[in-house]
């Protein structure tokens, strides 16, 4: 009897032991990862706005950019990654765990900064994933992590990125949890936890969004009534481009009675159909 109580108490304290092992491995990756995804997207946050300055001092810039598309072009040729390995590439990392190519990071960088200076038509957001899932994945392949953990770390490494770049942390987080249908279950807890750390102000607004007795509630009512009487009036041809017009259109038909003045709909779809 007392020997079968030892082994019992040697199993727990073993695996009390791994549970201790694995709390500590993933809390030294996720603060190195953290730190490293952090630093690299504040800085890449700060490169970009850079170069958009530079590009809109000089706005004659964006005639080279045919050249800077080419310079791209070869920059990958000569690393080695296809062309067209992005953000699909990256979320099929996170499900198959296909292997990311290592100067896919900086590749990344330095497309975007050019992108940026000679005026292309491109985002931030795809960029911040695809810098952050590359070096999530790659480390985690460089510690020898397993198959789902490496996938684990591309997620953590995008939202690291995202949030330093947007200054978004928790969206960001949510983000990538919506991309594993399994551990959204763990996200919505996790949401519901983090009600308690929400400042005053922010959970006072989230309770009273359902109450029409709020102010900040019941004064959006008046702007949808005058925008739907403005609709009435011209449902197909509107106000035309811009807030302006909107605003301007309201004003001088006197369709709005609220106590503050009329800014926009506060709503994006009456707005773009105003």
């Amino acid at each position: 009897m007392n020997l079968n109580k030892r082994q019992t108490l040697c199993q727990l304290l073993r695996r009390a032991g791994l549970y201790l092992l694995a709390f500590l491995k993933w809390t030294l990756a996720a603060a190195a990862l953290g730190v490293l995804c952090g630093l690299l997207g504040t800085g890449f946050h700060a490169a970009i706005d850079r170069v958009t300055g530079l590009r809109q001092t000089y706005p004659t810039l964006i005639w080279l950019l045919p050249l800077a598309g080419l310079l791209t072009l070869l920059l990958y040729r000569l690393c080695r990654v296809s062309f067209s390995a992005g953000t699909n590439l990256i979320i099929q990392s996170v499900t198959t765990n296909e292997h990311v190519p290592l100067p896919l990071a900086p590749l990344i960088v330095c497309s975007t900064l050019l992108s940026h200076t000679f005026g292309a038509s491109v985002g931030r957001e795809g960029a911040a994933l695809q810098l952050g899932g590359s070096i999530g994945h790659n480390f985690g392949e460089l510690l020898r992590f397993d198959g789902d953990d490496v996938r684990v770390l591309s997620m953590c490494g995008m939202a690291a990125c995202f949030s330093a770049m947007f200054g978004t942390p928790l969206a960001a987080a949510v983000f990538v949890l919506l991309w594993n249908r399994k551990l959204i279950p763990v996200g919505i807890v996790v949401a519901l936890l983090g009600l308690a750390f929400l400042p005053d102000t922010v959970f006072h607004r989230i309770m009273t969004i359902f109450n029409p007795a709020d102010t900040t509630t019941n004064s959006r009512f008046p702007l949808y009534q005058a925008a739907g009487e403005f609709l009435k009036l011209h449902p197909v041809t509107g106000a035309g481009l811009g807030t302006d017009a909107v605003r301007s259109a309201i004003k001088d038909l006197n369709l709005f009675h609220g106590k503050d003045l009329f800014v926009h709909c506060h709503n994006i779809y009456l707005q773009v159909w105003c």
